[in-house]
């Protein structure tokens, strides 16, 4: 019995019948008692009642008898029918006698409540490293057999899943994101319901998920399946202004591939929440392939790159407004109207900013090699933007 918990126990029933409280180990040790100046002393009487496994009075002659001992009603803490400790109540035996029942029950109940808690605490901790194995699993240098076994402990078959995804919480209050996180969790596994779906905590604002494909879902369905699914699930706790952005690897075969699907789905995490529109909470890996590359050319070369094509651009006070404006018109497939409309911009303010773009790069964005410079550049410049997440109302 952990000795909080047994402190915790002692003080709260001791409040709750007025009288002196003290539990011990399961080797007559006090470990938790309303005078803490008992605990560590050995309570004689505690001994016999859990060799008996039952209750036992201590009239005062007999108290009087033995060392750190009080007159009182002593009792056995049995639990999943093991005597664990035990509980003493101390008084005048014919007046504390009569709370013997309820101080046992109390006494089971909260230590009962404490071991499930810390059972649910040491699964989400071996689930969270079940993640970090996968995540970490190169199938030229690791043992497969090793990361399926670690699941098997866990009562999940990794064979079965086929592509993992992962869930942050955007904005939250710090005191309240233990419980929002619970609620993103239970959503998810009612979003994806199957049971040998596999769900691990990695923090308290993140989680990650390996999915089993239940519908027989071939590789090119699998994705984009998992895609809409999750959009509902984030479009729902959107209603109850939860913010969550999810991460979608690609489909997987065996544990390397799911490994590299986590991988993917990371990747995409970090980068769709920098480079795709506000208002877009899932990102698919298959969805930002060229980002992919892109973000793993070199940094050094990436910046050489952007300083080349946007050095005289990002030097304008209006810089931002601009490269909006061209992001716009390329997201909208060139259309001048549709870009303009979802800028709130007259077609001829945008027409405009294009040209102005124009004069201040030297490159067109009617040329087509000219604008994938632009268009790459401009991506290449969001990579090394950082998503800021409000905590307790603070940016961190």
């Amino acid at each position: 019995m952990l000795n909080q918990v047994a402190q915790d126990i002692a003080v709260t029933v001791s409040d709750i019948i007025g009288h002196g409280v003290l539990v011990t180990d399961e080797k007559g040790i006090i470990i938790g008692c309303n005078d803490l100046s008992r605990i560590g002393v050995c309570h004689t009487p505690s001994l016999e009642v859990m060799k008996s496994r039952k209750s036992l009075v201590t009239t005062e002659s007999e108290a009087s008898k033995m060392t750190g001992v009080k007159p009182g009603f002593t009792l056995p803490i049995i639990l999943a029918e093991e005597v664990v400790g035990s509980i003493a109540i101390a008084g005048d035996p014919d007046k504390v006698k009569k709370f013997g029942l309820l101080v046992q029950k109390q006494a089971e109940i909260m230590l009962r409540e404490q071991v499930l808690i810390q059972q649910s605490m040491l699964r989400e901790k071996a689930l969270g490293d079940l993640a970090e194995s996968i995540a970490s699993f190169d199938p030229t240098h690791g043992n497969e057999t090793l990361i399926l076994l670690q699941g098997e402990e866990l009562g999940y078959d990794l064979k079965l899943c086929r592509i993992a995804l992962i869930v942050e919480l955007g904005s939250y209050v710090s005191e309240k994101v233990g419980s929002t996180m619970r609620r993103v969790m239970d959503r998810l596994k009612e979003t994806f319901h199957h049971p040998k779906n596999v769900f691990c905590p990695l923090n308290s604002f993140s989680a990650s998920a390996f999915l089993v494909n239940d519908y027989k879902l071939n590789d090119d369905e699998l994705e984009p399946y998992v895609y809409k699914l999750c959009r509902s699930c984030v479009s729902s706790l959107r209603e109850e202004e939860i913010d969550i952005s999810i991460g979608i690897g690609r489909s997987a075969k065996n544990v390397g591939e799911l490994a590299e699907s986590y991988r993917k789905a990371r990747e995409a995490l970090t980068l769709g929440k920098k480079i795709c529109p506000r208002g877009e909470y899932c990102f698919s890996a298959s969805n930002i392939v060229m980002e992919c590359a892109l973000a793993s050319i070199p940094l050094k070369k990436q910046r050489d790159f952007v300083v080349q094509i946007l050095g005289k651009l990002t030097k304008r006070r209006n810089s931002n407004e601009l490269i909006e404006t061209f992001r716009s018109w390329c997201d909208h497939s060139f259309k001048t109207n549709e870009a303009a409309k979802s800028l709130s911009l007259h077609r001829n303010t945008l027409f405009y900013r294009l040209k102005k773009i124009e004069s201040i790069t030297g490159l067109s964005p009617w040329n087509f090699k000219d604008c994938t410079k632009l268009y790459i550049a401009i991506l290449l410049k969001s990579f090394e933007s950082d998503t800021v997440r409000a905590v307790g109302g603070r940016s961190v």
